[in-house]
């Protein structure tokens, strides 16, 4: 199995995130339709440079964003390891 390209993954990514369905996402980066969605976020079609303006533009992305392997995940760095929902901050006063 080969790695997806990370723009890929992030289509896919922004996609589950913001709850889009695959109707909407395919139409708004001027696919032919869910199967070529399918195709873009599975790696097997490759994003270009004009698929991924429309992508940066739909889901209010910058180029990072959806081309930075060391970037998070939409959604992705909210939890932490110091502080439960109940719980004050370490080091902080009740």
């Amino acid at each position: 199995m080969t790695d997806v390209p990370v723009a890929n993954k992030r289509i896919g990514s922004y996609r589950r995130h913001l709850k889009m369905t695959k109707t909407a996402v395919a139409t708004a980066l001027g696919l032919s339709g869910v199967r070529a969605l399918n195709r873009v976020e599975e790696g097997r079609t490759k994003v270009d440079y004009p698929m991924l303006q429309a992508a940066m533009t739909l889901f209010g992305a910058t180029l990072d964003d959806m081309t930075d392997p060391f970037r998070l995940e939409p959604g992705e760095g909210r939890w932490s390891f110091r502080v439960r929902g109940d719980e004050q901050p370490i080091g902080e006063d009740a």
